[in-house]
């Protein structure tokens, strides 16, 4: 399942219809436990790493990503009703609402408590990281 969610976010590099994140995110879910060594790669990879992290940690959606998810849902939307004939038309655009309202109330980023300092759940990015590559130290892929 890791290696074909992994094959989907990479298909969803070149294909803008998509998604690349989500996948990544599945991916790195199904690798925690099968293979250590290819989650802490997801978990550091300099594009989508960090996304993963953000939402493993916090349920976060980066404001970029919001703005791109909704930019897709709204010309999945479009085309659509350029090419779909009611009521098979309307079936994107309600996805576009429904999904487009659940990512635009996911958090940013880390939530912050009333003082002001961020994540209201403790460090978890760097407690993460820290057991992934403790992970990987004392165990060996499949």
């Amino acid at each position: 399942m890791g290696w074909l969610a992994l094959a989907l976010g990479g298909l969803g590099v070149f294909l803008p219809i998509l998604p690349t994140v989500p996948f990544m995110i599945l991916a790195a879910f199904c690798f925690a436990r099968s293979s250590p060594r290819l989650e802490r790669w997801l978990l550091q990879h300099e594009q989508f790493g960090h996304h993963i992290v953000a939402w493993r940690d916090h349920g976060a959606i980066s404001r970029k990503g919001k703005v791109m998810a909704l930019i897709a849902f709204v010309a999945s939307a479009v085309i659509a009703l350029i090419f779909a004939k009611a009521p098979y038309s309307y079936i994107p655009i309600a996805a576009a609402i429904i999904g487009g309202s659940w990512i635009w109330t996911r958090p940013e980023g880390p939530r912050k408590n009333s003082e002001g300092d961020s994540a209201a759940l403790g460090n978890k990015t760097e407690d993460s990281m820290e057991s992934v590559t403790d992970g990987a130290s004392n165990s060996q892929d499949r």
